[in-house]
């Protein structure tokens, strides 16, 4: 676990206290809209639902709301009282290549006391076309705070690597 490029882990069972909050905005920073490719990698299991079932087999769309809705779900707990993310664009995005896996991890519930299963899409596929400003935003967005269910235990992690024309 890191903030800004260091680790905050003293040891397996603490975590350095002082350590200064980043600050992510939304705004654009006059990048601008960017054509080219993206490869996104799923680190965890992504869980989110696709037609009403949780699914590898997603879109461009679907991935990009998945993130969206965790932007807006988290600025509404802990961004400013008056902060609202700009529309998301319709996607013009493509995923021209997948090597998605489906991985089933067991989870004992406490409070269920029973084992809940958490599944999810893991492994890298690539986006092309004509990146928003926006979607450049909840990629990086995505990274730090993970994307769709279960992010609260560890659900979600990616990363991405860019190719701008």
């Amino acid at each position: 676990m890191s903030v800004g490029g260091k680790s905050i882990l003293i040891d397996e069972n603490h975590i350095e206290p002082n350590v200064e909050a980043e600050e992510f905005s939304f705004k654009a920073d006059g990048s601008g809209d960017s054509r080219g490719e993206v490869l996104v990698e799923l680190k965890s299991p992504l869980r989110f639902k696709v037609g009403g079932k949780y699914s590898q087999d997603f879109s461009a769309t679907d991935f990009f709301s998945a993130l969206y809705r965790r932007a807006t779900t988290l600025l509404k707990m802990y961004g400013a009282a008056d902060a609202e993310l700009e529309r998301l664009p319709k996607s013009l995005l493509a995923i021209d290549a997948r090597n998605l896996r489906w991985k089933k991890l067991d989870h004992y519930s406490a409070r269920q006391k029973k084992l809940v299963i958490l599944s999810g899409a893991v492994g890298t596929f690539s986006l092309s076309g004509e990146f928003s400003c926006m979607e450049k935003k909840l990629l990086e967005f995505g990274r730090i705070a993970n994307a769709g269910k279960n992010t609260n235990f560890g659900l979600g992690q990616m990363d991405y690597w860019t190719k701008w024309e």
